[in-house]
């Protein structure tokens, strides 16, 4: 094959396609929306679930959690990550973490909320990280007496110090302590929680403050420490987790009273990092991968009315000389080149998409700021051109290239339904009927999911109200004592301000993503079974903070003045309270988090909360009075009878007036904070059922584009049968049964698709199953009722043509 040829055979496709600009472009938006829609998902999937982590050898960093009764992956104790470093055999090395904000002091800039995480000394050498400037921790930081140090990441290297190359032994003052800078990390890392500086353990956590080893291996009822360690060469998850198993059996044996049954539930950091959203994502490749084929569909069945309408063409280029290979390649240049028209427009869609992903950062999404443009999104955008350019225009042009010179040259048999390629346009469109029928279930299944986790309640009312995290650094405030001063000031005076109805102050907030949780101890049953011990959530709240967030009290009373005596006494929500005396009332009966130590007294049974997300289930919830166990991190809960953010100014200037170097943190509105907790969920929803809608409407242009093509050619028939006295509601009938019997088709080839879509959906259903009868049926009316209607509609057009006019067609 000649260039010249080929070149020929492009220049008069393009003349071709400029004269039909319609069909043009019809045939590009098409094919535009469907390899846009597929490049864009398939390099969000690439970013997030597909491209490795940019840590060396990532594959062998696990992150790993304890399995118990209460949660499938609760963070475990020091004293038991102590054991976990001493005892394992499974890992090069073994780290912790856990996520703390920290108060930097800048004098004339005002105090700066930082998200610090502090980490073992190895936890950059499990990573296999290394820094930018200076080192990381050393070991030396973990013995005590040593000076605490701090580790920067770029990105507040630049905004705080302007870049400067002598940071590295600065001293930065953090909750009021002096930190020494050790380091700067690359661009780009954030270690595992999207952090701006690590700082070294022993100063920072209470619990390691001023003790030695001993005191750590004692604090066991504590759970905050995330472990990450990295594997040994030639060792799998499997090993691992029997090894870390055969550890917690050790522990359980040796200090039987102090642990419940549990296991070691490990993952790979990939794993760890995506989270349930790699069956999300690939649900919604899968819905797009189904919108390209309806797309390409839809450009088959328009190449092949196309190629049926030139006939007379054909067969006059075929008379002339051309060969039937030279009439396939004219109308593959046409295909091709519709489909470089389509794919470029559809790169640019896919880029736009990619910004927009990447400038809205979304909450739900790992990874989501390593979504980008690069050159695997044109690779991707060149095979789905090809395959779309493939599977949509190689029919046609064999089916436009058969020329019967005969017939053709007289314009054909317009007798009926037998023309040339329409049974092979009505498989295609039964194939766009099956595919959206089974995406608009699809859709229909969650938007019914969505709806009834919306029903649920999530056990306080989030409207009206507006929480502040503040945390007081412990140099300054060292003693229970001034604690409780600052938040007794603070609460009065927030009372006071015009349009507050109440307000109160808790160490935990719900969907607020903060939770500690810890073994109780029942008066009466002190010593439980194996694998019977309660574990339950532990808060600290006063007792505005139920009248705050509007949390019913069910039983006994709320906290009071009484409650600062030495009496100890506790709250528990109503599931744990049928839980642990499920034949008793609960108020009286004793509780206790340190093995019998010291009893708390219940005086009250609450409500049940959701504590991160409305398709969770409620956990066993305890509240003990501020004033009881003062704690320097609390969020400050307002409820107002206005609008709730005009508080944030307020409660700024209060803190600020007790005390001018302290920050609040963040400021959420409640409402806010319950809908980022489905924000995923409703985003899949709409996506879906977006992917459902466009599916529909191009099922409905194929079944209007076969039905007028049929009608065209039945045109002289129609006429005849008028003309003979033929009704025209006996002829809508026998015109619409074509039409119904194609959507028919492809409705139950569609129920079967959906059928298998539904077990893929399964994971993302709350309060619904994958083959809900209602939703089967309304969305197969509502196809049917698209369907119908694009069929009635050249159907009452070819009624209103003159019978003289018809049969002179012929």
């Amino acid at each position: 094959m000649r260039l010249e040829s080929l070149g020929g055979d492009f220049r008069f496709a393009a003349r071709l396609l400029r004269k039909n600009p319609g069909f043009t472009a019809v045939a590009v938006l098409t094919l535009a929306l469907g390899i846009g829609a597929n490049t864009a998902m398939w390099s969000i999937a690439d970013a997030v679930l597909l491209r490795p982590l940019d840590y060396p050898q990532s594959e062998r960093i696990v992150v790993f959690g304890e399995k118990k009764e209460c949660c499938e992956f609760a963070p475990t104790s020091p004293a038991n990550f102590l054991d976990y470093q001493r005892r394992n055999r499974s890992f090069v090395q073994l780290a912790a973490l856990f996520p703390r904000n920290l108060i930097l002091t800048r004098g004339a800039g005002g105090p700066l909320w930082l998200r610090g995480e502090v980490v073992t000394p190895n936890y950059f050498a499990v990573l296999g990280a290394r820094p930018l400037l200076g080192r990381t921790l050393s070991p030396a930081v973990d013995r005590p007496g040593a000076p605490p140090a701090a580790v920067l990441s770029y990105g507040l290297w630049h905004r705080e110090f302007a870049g400067a190359r002598d940071v590295v032994g600065r001293y930065l003052t953090l909750n009021g302590r002096s930190y020494t800078v050790v380091g700067v990390m690359p661009d780009g890392f954030t270690g595992l929680g999207g952090r701006e500086l690590w700082v070294s353990p022993r100063l920072a956590i209470p619990e390691l403050a001023d003790g030695s080893a001993p005191d750590l291996v004692l604090s066991r009822g504590d759970n905050y420490l995330l472990p990450v360690g990295r594997l040994r060469p030639g060792v799998t998850l499997a090993q691992a987790r029997a090894d870390l198993d055969g550890i917690l059996q050790q522990i359980q044996h040796e200090i039987p009273d102090s642990e419940q049954k549990r296991t070691a539930n490990l993952k790979s950091l990939q794993e760890w990092l995506v989270g349930n959203v790699g069956r999300t994502l690939w649900t919604l490749v899968g819905a797009v991968g189904l919108i390209l084929l309806i797309a390409c569909a839809n450009l088959a069945n328009l190449l092949l009315a196309r190629a049926t309408v030139r006939q007379r063409e054909m067969a006059v280029r075929a008379s002339v000389g051309a060969t039937p290979s030279q009439l396939v390649r004219q109308l593959l240049a046409e295909s091709a080149l519709l489909g470089a028209l389509g794919g470029a427009l559809g790169l640019v869609l896919a880029l736009f998409a990619l910004r927009l992903v990447s400038a809205l950062e979304a909450g739900w999404l790992p990874r989501a700021r390593e979504i980008h443009a690069d050159p695997q999104v044109f690779l991707f955008a060149l095979i789905a051109v090809f395959l779309s350019v493939l599977f949509s225009g190689l029919l046609p042009a064999e089916r436009g290239a058969r020329v019967d010179l005969q017939s053709a040259m007289r314009q054909g048999d317009r007798s009926g339904t037998a023309a040339p390629g329409l049974k092979l346009r009505r498989a295609l469109v039964i194939a766009e009927i099956a595919i959206s029928l089974a995406l608009l279930i699809g859709s229909g299944l969650l938007l019914r999911s969505f709806s009834r986790l919306l029903a649920n309640s999530p056990g306080f009312e989030p409207a009206g109200a507006i929480a502040a995290r503040i945390q007081l650094p412990v140099a300054r405030y060292p003693r229970p004592a001034a604690v409780l001063s600052f938040f007794d000031r603070l609460l009065a005076r927030v009372q006071s301000l015009p349009g507050v109805v109440a307000v109160g102050v808790g160490d935990t907030l719900p969907f607020g993503g903060v939770q500690t949780n810890g073994d109780l101890a029942i008066d009466g049953r002190r010593n439980p079974a194996p694998g019977q011990a309660i574990t339950a959530e532990k808060r600290v709240v006063s007792a505005g903070y139920f009248r705050a967030l509007r949390i019913p009290l069910l039983r006994g009373r709320l906290f009071d003045d009484r409650d600062r005596g030495p009496a100890k006494v506790v709250l528990v929500n109503e599931k744990l309270a049928r839980f642990a005396w499920p034949h008793e009332d609960a108020i009286g009966k004793r509780l206790s988090w340190d093995d019998g130590a010291s009893w708390m007294t219940v005086v009250g049974v609450v409500g049940n909360v959701h504590v991160a997300a409305l398709d969770e289930r409620p956990t066993l919830d305890t509240y003990v009075p501020y004033t009881q166990s003062p704690t320097p991190g609390l969020f400050l809960v307002v409820r107002s009878d206005r609008d709730p953010l005009r508080l944030a100014s307020p409660l700024r200037a209060e803190v600020l007036a007790i005390d001018q170097e302290q920050p609040i943190s963040t400021i959420d509105l409640l409402r806010d904070l319950v809908a980022r907790s489905f924000a995923g969920r409703r985003f899949h929803m709409l996506l879906v059922g977006s992917f459902a809608l466009f599916a529909l409407l191009l099922a409905s242009l194929g079944i209007y584009g076969v039905m007028s093509y049929s009608l065209a050619r039945r045109t002289p028939e129609i006429g005849i049968r008028i003309a003979l006295g033929a009704g025209y509601r006996e002829v809508l009938r026998l015109l619409l049964s074509s039409a119904l019997a194609t959507t028919a088709a492809g409705v139950v080839v569609g129920i079967v698709m959906a059928l298998g879509l539904g077990r893929f959906l399964e994971a993302l259903l709350y309060g619904t199953v994958s083959y809900d009868l209602g939703v089967f049926v309304v969305a197969t009316v509502v196809l049917s009722a698209v369907a119908l209607l694009a069929s009635l509609v050249p159907a009452l057009r070819a009624l209103r043509i003159d019978p003289s006019i018809a049969l002179r067609a012929n």
